[in-house]
């Protein structure tokens, strides 16, 4: 009596976002012991959020011990000793969560009551500090990073030298511009936000980093439960400039799906509005909801996101990006580039390829270009796999910050497809994907919503579509389509504006004016 041989273990290669995928969707006990090793490539083996359960579930469905690719190169086997390690770590967060909570609660109190100091004078001949203390780690591109760097790297027009401290490098900073990794340390990782509060204890790293140094104001780009930038600014009685880009409250409840976000976060995110000398935000949206908290509008500058317009430009060959992506060049391409968060549309765009392609037969020489990676592409890949749109649709991945000039280059449609707020509250927030769709002189589809539909004017710099509805997202890019004079016209006049209002450069400036407008800077 013969047997067919059981089929033999095979090893199993994921990134860190698919692996927390299959967890989610599928679970673990479906997967126990299955493979023969799991291989899990990440940014850093040690700035995964909730290491210790991620590593333990990768030792439970490999008969191996699993194995961790660092981007560098680096490889670090899960073994037994490495688990019980991580083990004794979460269990000793645990037992010190509630002595961090505690001290972070103290010092909180102490900063609202403090007196505050009265701003002299502002010496812009000093460079002043650049603080980003986001718990993001290997982020090749993104809004947050053209913020970032599109700031940083002309704040030096302006005033001294900006001296910058962050939780991870950011390839794109000048080289000439002093940078400090800010110490995460190493508990509190399995305890989600929690680790966050853990930052706001560096202030003496980052002062004994500056030594006797003056330093003209500090510049935060505000992240949840964080206030190391009013620490410093208080210990030298300096002005503090926040970056406000949405409240971490709103987000936690809309776009992270915690079910309450703890008081702290709350508490915090207020104590670094109220005493911050001057609030950058980049919507009038933000600005009417801090007015309706209670905050001075003179404290508050509508700065609207920007663009470098020599990096992005009509000039950039795209050519070379078509060639290796596979797409024709006689095909129109519509693209999107984008990090593929929730408000971003991307799949609404997958949608509306589906039903082009499906209903007409002018879409045989269309291609959609998806650029990024991020929460919602698990979405766009199953719309594409169900709909067999392999052949029209090509998903380029993350690429990196300085390639994704050429990567929008090498589309003749780009399309900014943002979705309402989960809460039906008004869309806050400015994308700089729509600052360099204009700087590149594309034809631009755009949703009409919030600031997309106000910085961009109908038939003049873009087509404006219905938020969210494919089909007249469809109707827009067919018109571009059909309509080469069209997307030549919006273009010129779209790059026109983008160089006119919208370089970092005057974004940067602005945040200076006010500065210097506020002589007497109270908090």
């Amino acid at each position: 009596m013969s047997s067919e041989p059981a089929p033999s273990l095979q090893e199993k290669a994921f990134t860190h976002s698919q692996f927390v995928q299959l967890l989610k969707q599928e679970g673990l006990v479906k997967h126990l012991f299955e493979y023969s090793r799991v291989i899990i490539s990440v940014y850093r083996w040690d700035t995964v959020n909730k290491p210790f359960f991620l590593y333990l579930s990768a030792r439970l469905i490999s008969r191996r011990n699993p194995i961790v690719v660092e981007e560098e190169g680096r490889c670090v086997e899960i073994n037994f000793w490495r688990l019980v390690k991580l083990g004794y770590r979460f269990a000793t967060s645990v037992l010190l969560a509630g002595f961090l909570l505690a001290k972070v609660r103290t010092r909180v109190r102490s900063l609202q009551k403090e007196s505050g100091r009265q701003i002299l004078s502002l010496d812009l001949r000093q460079g002043p500090v650049y603080l980003r203390t986001d718990y993001w780690f290997g982020l090749k591109s993104g809004g947050s990073i053209s913020h970032t760097t599109g700031v940083l790297n002309n704040l030096r027009e302006f005033c001294g030298q900006p001296i910058f401290f962050s939780t991870d490098w950011i390839s794109e900073v000048d080289s000439a511009i002093e940078t400090h990794l800010l110490p995460t340390g190493a508990l509190f990782w399995d305890l989600g936000h929690v680790s966050t509060l853990a930052l706001n204890g560096r202030l003496n790293y980052v002062l004994k980093e500056l030594g006797d140094r003056k330093v003209s104001f500090v510049y935060q780009r505000y992240s949840r439960n964080n206030f190391l930038g009013l620490q410093l600014a208080r210990a030298r009685q300096i002005p503090l400039v926040l970056e406000y880009n949405g409240s971490e409250t709103w987000i936690s409840r809309n776009w992270d799906k915690e079910a309450e976000p703890a008081k702290i976060t709350g508490e915090i995110e207020n104590l670094n509005l109220l005493h911050a000398q001057l609030i950058v935000v980049v919507s009038e949206v933000l600005k009417t909801e801090l007015i309706g908290r209670g905050l001075e509008e003179k404290r508050i500058l509508v700065n609207l996101n920007g663009v470098d317009p020599d990096r992005y430009s009509p000039q950039i060959d795209g050519t070379g990006v078509r060639a290796r992506l596979g797409l024709p060049s006689d095909a129109i391409v519509v693209g999107f580039i984008g990090t593929f968060g929730p408000w971003h549309g991307a799949e609404v765009l997958a949608k509306a390829a589906v039903l082009w392609v499906a209903s007409s037969r002018d879409a045989q020489n269309i291609r959609f270009l998806f650029i990024g990676d991020g929460p919602s592409m698990p979405a766009v890949r199953k719309i594409v796999r169900d709909s067999k749109l392999g052949k029209v649709v090509c998903l380029a991945g993350s690429v990196p910050q300085a390639e994704g000039p050429a990567h929008l280059a090498a589309c003749d449609i780009l399309v900014a497809p943002h979705v309402p707020n989960p809460d039906g509250s008004p869309f806050f927030g400015s994308p700089t994907k729509l600052f360099e769709y204009m700087a590149m002189g594309k034809g631009i589809v755009a949703s009409r919503l919030g600031q997309l539909g106000q910085v961009l004017e109908d038939d003049k710099t873009a087509l404006l579509a219905a938020p969210g509805d494919p089909q007249d997202l469809v109707e827009k890019m067919r018109r571009l389509t059909i309509d080469p004079g069209l997307r030549a016209r919006l273009g010129l006049e779209a790059r026109s504006q983008a160089v006119e209002k919208y370089s970092w450069k005057g974004h940067t400036g602005r945040i200076l004016d006010r500065l210097k407008s506020l002589r007497s800077i109270t908090s």
